[in-house]
Protein backbone atom coordinates (compact mmCIF):
# COMPACT_ATOMS: atom_id res chain seq x y z
CA UNK A 1 0.00 0.00 0.00
CA UNK A 2 1.14 3.49 -0.67
CA UNK A 3 1.49 4.99 2.76
CA UNK A 4 1.23 8.43 1.23
CA UNK A 5 -2.33 7.80 -0.04
CA UNK A 6 -3.37 6.74 3.44
CA UNK A 7 -1.80 9.87 4.95
CA UNK A 8 -3.10 12.20 2.23
CA UNK A 9 -6.62 10.88 2.63
CA UNK A 10 -6.29 11.35 6.36
CA UNK A 11 -5.18 14.97 5.82
CA UNK A 12 -8.41 15.75 3.94
CA UNK A 13 -10.57 14.24 6.67
CA UNK A 14 -10.93 10.63 5.54
CA UNK A 15 -9.24 8.51 8.19
CA UNK A 16 -9.46 4.99 6.82
CA UNK A 17 -8.24 3.37 10.03
CA UNK A 18 -10.96 4.93 12.18
CA UNK A 19 -13.89 4.82 9.75
CA UNK A 20 -17.00 3.54 11.42
CA UNK A 21 -20.48 2.59 10.38
CA UNK A 22 -22.65 5.66 9.94
CA UNK A 23 -19.84 7.99 8.79
CA UNK A 24 -20.56 10.24 5.82
CA UNK A 25 -18.12 12.10 3.59
CA UNK A 26 -19.34 14.96 1.44
CA UNK A 27 -19.15 15.24 -2.32
CA UNK A 28 -16.31 17.75 -1.86
CA UNK A 29 -14.34 15.38 0.39
CA UNK A 30 -14.84 12.58 -2.14
CA UNK A 31 -13.60 14.77 -4.98
CA UNK A 32 -10.59 15.87 -2.89
CA UNK A 33 -9.90 12.20 -2.18
CA UNK A 34 -10.13 11.41 -5.88
CA UNK A 35 -7.46 14.00 -6.59
CA UNK A 36 -5.28 12.21 -4.01
CA UNK A 37 -5.73 8.71 -5.43
CA UNK A 38 -5.71 9.72 -9.11
CA UNK A 39 -2.67 11.90 -9.88
CA UNK A 40 -3.80 12.25 -13.52
CA UNK A 41 -7.22 13.68 -12.61
CA UNK A 42 -6.41 17.29 -13.56
CA UNK A 43 -5.17 16.10 -16.97
CA UNK A 44 -8.30 13.97 -17.42
CA UNK A 45 -10.55 16.92 -16.55
CA UNK A 46 -8.77 19.02 -19.18
CA UNK A 47 -9.41 16.27 -21.76
CA UNK A 48 -13.08 16.26 -20.70
CA UNK A 49 -13.31 20.01 -21.12
CA UNK A 50 -11.88 19.64 -24.64
CA UNK A 51 -14.65 17.10 -25.36
CA UNK A 52 -12.27 14.15 -25.66
CA UNK A 53 -13.72 11.97 -22.89
CA UNK A 54 -16.39 11.59 -20.23
CA UNK A 55 -16.14 13.63 -17.05
CA UNK A 56 -13.77 11.63 -14.82
CA UNK A 57 -15.35 13.19 -11.74
CA UNK A 58 -18.50 11.15 -12.42
CA UNK A 59 -16.51 8.08 -11.28
CA UNK A 60 -15.03 9.76 -8.20
CA UNK A 61 -17.11 8.06 -5.52
CA UNK A 62 -16.84 4.56 -6.98
CA UNK A 63 -13.07 4.88 -7.36
CA UNK A 64 -12.57 6.36 -3.88
CA UNK A 65 -14.72 3.58 -2.44
CA UNK A 66 -12.61 0.95 -4.22
CA UNK A 67 -9.36 2.57 -3.04
CA UNK A 68 -10.59 2.68 0.57
CA UNK A 69 -11.66 -0.97 0.43
CA UNK A 70 -8.22 -1.95 -0.95
CA UNK A 71 -6.34 0.01 1.72
CA UNK A 72 -8.55 -1.40 4.50
CA UNK A 73 -7.91 -4.92 3.21
CA UNK A 74 -4.14 -4.32 3.15
CA UNK A 75 -4.30 -2.95 6.69
CA UNK A 76 -6.31 -5.97 7.88
CA UNK A 77 -9.24 -3.80 8.97
CA UNK A 78 -12.85 -4.99 9.19
CA UNK A 79 -14.98 -4.93 6.07
CA UNK A 80 -17.43 -2.08 5.72
CA UNK A 81 -20.25 -1.48 3.27
CA UNK A 82 -20.24 1.88 1.50
CA UNK A 83 -22.47 3.50 -1.07
CA UNK A 84 -22.55 6.83 -2.88
CA UNK A 85 -25.69 8.87 -2.17
CA UNK A 86 -25.59 12.28 -3.90
CA UNK A 87 -21.94 11.72 -4.89
CA UNK A 88 -20.92 11.62 -1.23
CA UNK A 89 -19.64 8.48 0.48
CA UNK A 90 -21.73 6.80 3.18
CA UNK A 91 -20.37 4.07 5.43
CA UNK A 92 -23.53 2.10 5.98
CA UNK A 93 -24.74 0.77 9.28
CA UNK A 94 -25.51 -2.93 9.43
CA UNK A 95 -29.26 -2.16 9.27
CA UNK A 96 -28.73 -0.03 6.13
CA UNK A 97 -26.40 -2.57 4.52
CA UNK A 98 -28.86 -5.49 4.57
CA UNK A 99 -31.45 -4.08 2.12
CA UNK A 100 -28.72 -2.36 0.09
CA UNK A 101 -26.67 -5.53 -0.43
CA UNK A 102 -29.81 -7.60 -1.01
CA UNK A 103 -30.86 -5.17 -3.74
CA UNK A 104 -27.39 -5.18 -5.28
CA UNK A 105 -27.31 -9.01 -5.29
CA UNK A 106 -30.74 -9.18 -6.94
CA UNK A 107 -29.73 -6.56 -9.50
CA UNK A 108 -26.66 -8.64 -10.32
CA UNK A 109 -28.78 -11.72 -10.87
CA UNK A 110 -31.17 -9.78 -13.13
CA UNK A 111 -28.25 -8.39 -15.11
CA UNK A 112 -26.71 -11.86 -15.48
CA UNK A 113 -30.01 -13.26 -16.74
CA UNK A 114 -30.42 -10.41 -19.27
CA UNK A 115 -26.84 -10.66 -20.55
CA UNK A 116 -27.11 -14.45 -20.81
CA UNK A 117 -30.26 -14.02 -22.89
CA UNK A 118 -28.39 -11.57 -25.13
CA UNK A 119 -25.71 -14.20 -25.76
CA UNK A 120 -28.47 -16.20 -27.48
CA UNK A 121 -30.40 -13.39 -29.17
CA UNK A 122 -28.01 -10.56 -30.03
CA UNK A 123 -25.13 -12.35 -31.75
CA UNK A 124 -25.21 -13.68 -35.30
CA UNK A 125 -23.19 -16.88 -35.01
CA UNK A 126 -23.00 -17.20 -38.80
CA UNK A 127 -20.89 -14.04 -38.88
CA UNK A 128 -18.27 -15.55 -36.58
CA UNK A 129 -15.16 -17.53 -37.40
CA UNK A 130 -14.83 -21.05 -35.95
CA UNK A 131 -12.84 -20.00 -32.90
CA UNK A 132 -15.35 -17.25 -32.04
CA UNK A 133 -18.27 -19.67 -32.58
CA UNK A 134 -16.75 -22.15 -30.13
CA UNK A 135 -16.20 -19.34 -27.65
CA UNK A 136 -19.83 -18.17 -28.05
CA UNK A 137 -21.20 -21.70 -27.63
CA UNK A 138 -19.06 -22.26 -24.56
CA UNK A 139 -20.20 -18.96 -23.04
CA UNK A 140 -23.83 -19.75 -23.85
CA UNK A 141 -23.64 -23.16 -22.15
CA UNK A 142 -21.80 -21.89 -19.09
CA UNK A 143 -24.02 -18.87 -18.49
CA UNK A 144 -27.24 -20.73 -19.26
CA UNK A 145 -26.22 -23.31 -16.66
CA UNK A 146 -25.47 -20.58 -14.08
CA UNK A 147 -28.75 -18.78 -14.84
CA UNK A 148 -30.72 -22.04 -14.57
CA UNK A 149 -29.08 -22.84 -11.23
CA UNK A 150 -29.88 -19.37 -9.89
CA UNK A 151 -33.49 -19.61 -11.09
CA UNK A 152 -33.87 -23.08 -9.61
CA UNK A 153 -32.50 -21.93 -6.26
CA UNK A 154 -34.80 -18.90 -6.32
CA UNK A 155 -37.83 -21.07 -7.09
CA UNK A 156 -36.92 -23.51 -4.32
CA UNK A 157 -36.43 -20.70 -1.79
CA UNK A 158 -39.90 -19.32 -2.65
CA UNK A 159 -41.38 -22.80 -2.15
CA UNK A 160 -39.68 -23.04 1.23
CA UNK A 161 -40.99 -19.62 2.19
CA UNK A 162 -44.58 -20.50 1.20
CA UNK A 163 -44.38 -23.70 3.26
CA UNK A 164 -42.86 -21.88 6.22
CA UNK A 165 -39.58 -23.78 5.93
CA UNK A 166 -36.40 -21.90 6.69
CA UNK A 167 -33.64 -21.99 4.07
CA UNK A 168 -30.67 -23.92 5.50
CA UNK A 169 -27.65 -21.97 6.75
CA UNK A 170 -24.45 -22.00 4.76
CA UNK A 171 -21.72 -24.26 5.99
CA UNK A 172 -18.28 -22.76 6.64
CA UNK A 173 -17.05 -24.38 3.43
CA UNK A 174 -19.85 -22.77 1.38
CA UNK A 175 -19.12 -19.37 2.91
CA UNK A 176 -15.45 -19.78 1.98
CA UNK A 177 -16.45 -20.49 -1.62
CA UNK A 178 -18.40 -17.22 -1.69
CA UNK A 179 -15.45 -15.26 -0.32
CA UNK A 180 -13.05 -16.45 -3.03
CA UNK A 181 -12.30 -13.81 -5.62
CA UNK A 182 -12.89 -16.13 -8.56
CA UNK A 183 -9.38 -15.63 -9.93
CA UNK A 184 -8.87 -19.35 -10.40
CA UNK A 185 -12.04 -19.62 -12.48
CA UNK A 186 -11.99 -18.83 -16.18
CA UNK A 187 -14.89 -16.77 -17.39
Amino acid sequence: MEESKFQKLQSIGINIATMKKGDFFTKEQVLDAYYVINPKLAEQIEAYERGEREDPRSFACANVKTAIEKIRLELGLDNIVMNCPNKGLKVMTDAEAVPYLNGQANAGLRKHRAKTQQLFTHIDASALDEKSKRSLESSQRRHAFIAAAAQGARTQSLRFKRKGIEIPDFTSEQKNLLSQDGSEQSE
